[in-house]
């Protein structure tokens, strides 16, 4: 069949009569049973997704109640209202009036409001009246794609029928009809593109057809990789091999995979939508599930490109299984005890919290492992002279952790370094789990190097000259407040 030019696929295939309807069977079935019945109900409500037959099933219904033959042609009778830009109250109050008018040639006015959702409050409240009690004459057909959003008066007074998304399968075969009438040529896994990004509208999946069809000449193949390619889409190869990569803790191939896609212009949200469609297929594997938790929170984030990156480089760092960390080697700078402490040795690891003793000069703590990722050996000093590049890295992906690094010195410690903080609370921050991520991948990917000790110690020299009672307040109310509470914590002093 020759293409008309001008009309587009999915108006010239929109579905014409109850047996075309393709993957409702559950609605046209019953609407058929009723209207052989004579049993009409004064108002029918449609609901469902998108491009899933609403709208042509409300056509076809008008017709059928009336016993007219279909055509796309406007009938008096049958007036089609879009609530989004006929929703205020006085549209409403004009239907009211209209409807008490007779039908100029049918046996019932048929109203088909789409998007019904988009009437205001008083709208609704303005058409309550005339839905529950509608003249004889009058049929309401309401669409709506978010059910959610109507008054419970207005859906109580209905005869409410939910539309289903048809199953890719559904939608594929409707597909190849179109094609084979109009003489496209397209492979199976270019069809199975197609509807994968249809989302579940038959609609779409025709409009995607309508592009793809000027890609090739007649009788001309047109494959999955050129389909993907027109509709800014990474093949669905490459992305089963990304994910599974991603699952297998292949770090080294999920750059690359990244930075093909990236070559190409795909985008980071475009390619994190298809890996979420793929993984959750795979939601029983126990991999998969963690890196989908992370690929979910990709689109909030103001960094899409690096969030996608750390998700599906969740099992090349898995923070939970690193190897623990060998013995780390004391500060270099001998710590000065307190009058308290000198007859009773000083202990390994002292903690930050004091309460009444004087603290030491510095204060350490086992940081938690860190991760795993096997590449070229610890060298401080290559570390100390990209420590500059590292933080810059940081920065791009963690504002939050750049800052706190920048107030910080580092030195050798051993197989690793040191970082000094002033503030506990800087060191606090450091050994989180997400700092402690990001802070060996800047590493790793500045300098390549993988795992290796990182002791996080906290320099308490400039808080460290009086005992924590002397720098407590003076009034007597409050020493007593703080003596109840058990003491307080030093994070900062400098007088």
């Amino acid at each position: 069949m020759v293409h008309t030019m001008g009309q587009a696929l999915y108006r010239k295939y929109r579905s014409r009569s109850f047996e075309e309807l393709q993957g409702q069977q559950h609605i046209t079935s019953t609407l058929l049973q009723a209207i052989e019945r004579g049993d009409i109900n004064h108002a029918y409500l449609f609901t469902g997704p998108r491009g899933t037959g609403k709208t042509s099933v409300a056509r076809i219904l008008a017709h059928a109640i009336n016993t007219l033959p279909y055509s796309d042609a406007p009938h008096l009778d049958i007036i089609e209202i879009d609530a989004a830009s006929n929703r205020r109250v006085e549209d409403i109050r004009d239907l009211r009036e209209k409807v008490h008018i007779m039908p100029a040639q049918a046996k019932y006015k048929v109203y088909i409001i789409d998007e019904v959702h988009m009437l205001t409050s008083e709208s609704f409240n303005a058409l309550l009246k005339t839905l529950e009690e509608p003249p004889a004459h009058v049929v309401f057909i309401l669409a709506t794609t978010e059910l959610q959003k109507l008054p419970a008066t207005i859906t109580s007074r209905t005869q409410r029928f939910a539309f289903r998304s048809p199953t890719p399968a559904v939608i594929i075969q409707h597909l190849k009809t179109i094609a084979d009438k109009e003489a496209l040529v397209l492979d199976e896994d270019a069809f199975a593109l197609i509807a994968e990004h249809g989302d579940g509208s038959f609609r779409d999946s025709v409009s995607l057809l309508d592009q793809v069809r000027s890609l090739a000449a007649p009788s001309e193949t047109i494959t999955e990789t050129a389909v993907a390619s027109l509709l800014g889409l990474p093949a669905r190869t490459a992305v089963s091999e990304l994910s599974s990569a991603a699952i297998a803790g292949d770090s080294a191939k999920v750059v690359t995979g990244l930075q093909q896609a990236d070559s190409i212009g795909i985008s980071p949200l475009t390619l994190n939508a298809q890996l979420i469609r793929l993984l959750m297929q795979q939601a029983d594997n126990e991999h998969a599930r963690r890196i989908l938790e992370k690929l979910v929170l990709v689109p909030r984030s103001s960094h899409p490109a690096a969030s996608l990156l750390l998700a599906l480089l969740t099992e090349s760092v898995p923070l939970a299984n690193a190897a623990p960390l060998p013995p780390q080697k004391p500060a270099s700078k001998p710590s000065t005890p307190s009058a308290q402490s000198t007859n009773s040795p000083a202990p390994a690891k002292v903690s930050v919290r004091a309460s009444n003793q004087q603290a030491t000069t510095k204060v350490e703590a086992t940081p938690p492992p860190a991760p795993a990722i096997p590449s070229a050996s610890f060298d401080f000093d290559t570390l100390s002279q990209q420590w500059g590049a590292i933080l810059e890295a940081i920065k791009e992906h963690s504002p939050a952790l750049y800052g706190t690094l920048r107030s910080t010195s580092i030195e050798a410690d051993g197989e690793g370094m040191r970082i000094t903080c002033k503030y506990a609370i800087h060191k606090k921050q450091l050994e989180s789990a997400k700092h402690q991520t990001s802070l060996t991948a800047g590493i790793h990917r500045v300098t390549g190097m993988g795992q290796f000790p990182i002791v996080i110690v906290v320099d308490m020299e400039v808080v460290a000259t009086k005992p924590l009672a002397a720098v407590l307040p003076k009034s007597e109310e409050a020493n007593s407040v703080v003596s109840v509470m058990g003491g307080g914590e030093m994070v900062q002093y400098t007088g």
